[in-house]
């Protein structure tokens, strides 16, 4: 996520991005190329890898809209049930996993939450009701979910 903070553009909390030409910012060895066009998209470059990203309305789901998230999810792999409710004093979605503390979701995109632990994305079906979610850390990707209630 990149944030506009005191006047300097920065990689979410990262450093803060020099710009070294129209559309590109370096930060240490790490360059970004900003790509005009619709979507806008960003292109980072690092010493081993290259990703593009496009850019993307945050969300500001309803209430109503979290609480179509809300239930249980399983995972055949892991052996494991996420559970997802609606806090009702912060109001936020938070995912809860065995009896551990429910860990709060921040959104990002329709669908998708972000989370210390990770990122979540819900899963719709044809109609739009939502049926999976795909987890994803440092350690794992597109860890799959079955909506159980």
């Amino acid at each position: 996520e990149m944030k506009w903070k005191d006047g300097k553009l920065h990689n979410g909390s990262g450093p803060e991005l020099v710009a070294v030409a129209a559309g590109q910012f370096e930060a240490g060895d790490v360059k970004f190329y900003f790509e005009k066009g619709s979507p806008i998209r960003m292109r980072v470059v690092t010493p081993d890898d290259e990703t593009t990203y496009e850019r993307f309305e945050p969300a500001h789901p309803t209430a109503v809209e979290l609480a179509a998230l809300t239930g249980k999810y399983e995972s055949d792999e892991t052996r494991s049930t996420l559970t997802f409710a609606v806090d009702q004093q912060s109001r936020q979605l938070t995912m809860q996993i065995a009896s551990n503390d429910p860990v709060p979701l921040r959104p990002t995109f329709r669908d998708g939450f972000h989370a210390d632990v990770g990122e979540i994305h819900f899963i719709r079906d044809a109609a739009g009701a939502v049926t999976s979610l795909s987890a994803s850390d440092g350690r794992s990707w597109d860890l799959r979910f079955n909506r159980v209630r």
